[in-house]
């Protein structure tokens, strides 16, 4: 009996140190490699390794989605896909921007439950995209967590990721990002 007892409880712990991980959005395999994403033949797609190990891939499309900016990171140690970003449309509206940011977060809800992080420092009913624009971090995001993953539901501006010369071409975009939480060291 003792040992029945040992050794249900033995199951019990091991169960509870496995984390069950949810699937990679939009068709995309949490452990495929660079090599695995090149034989997608994907519209577009970049690929750039580095020395140090890892990898960062560009895609016009996803194996589920067409016409859609996809950014996917390697890990260094193992060069598998660790985490995939999409952006949305472009646009200069702020109405059309919010539409999509809350539809967005309504479906992130519906699946994952109440965000584990808001930050929205700006009123919706003013002005704020050039405000955006300025800062270095993402001032409006939510950020979700469940079973492994973090997904992060964020309002950003082209200016984030290159050099813009004049204002005028400043646009925005909702982008949303799905990453492996590293595991807790023990």
């Amino acid at each position: 009996m003792i040992k029945g007892i040992l050794f249900t409880l033995i199951l019990v712990l091991a169960s509870g140190c496995t984390t069950k991980k949810l699937d990679a959005p939009y068709g995309f395999k949490w452990e495929q490699t660079p090599e695995d994403i090149k034989k997608l033949q994907l519209k577009g797609l970049q690929c750039t390794e580095f020395q140090e190990g890892g990898a960062l891939c560009s895609s016009a499309n996803s194996p589920q989605i067409a016409n859609k900016l996809f950014l996917l990171m390697f890990s260094r140690e193992k060069n598998t896909l660790m985490l995939v970003s999409s952006q949305g449309k472009d646009s200069r509206d702020q109405s059309v921007i919010l539409a999509e940011y809350d539809a967005i977060n309504q479906k992130m809800f519906e699946v994952y439950g109440l965000p584990k992080q808001t930050i929205e420092r700006y009123k919706r009913n003013v002005y704020f995209l050039d405000k955006i624009s300025d800062d270095e971090t993402t001032p409006f995001k939510r950020v979700y967590e469940k079973d492994g993953m973090q997904i992060m539901v964020g309002i950003v501006s082209n200016a984030h990721f290159r050099k813009i010369h004049n204002k005028k071409d400043i646009v925005y975009s909702v982008m949303v990002i799905h990453n492996l939480i590293p595991p807790k060291p023990q």
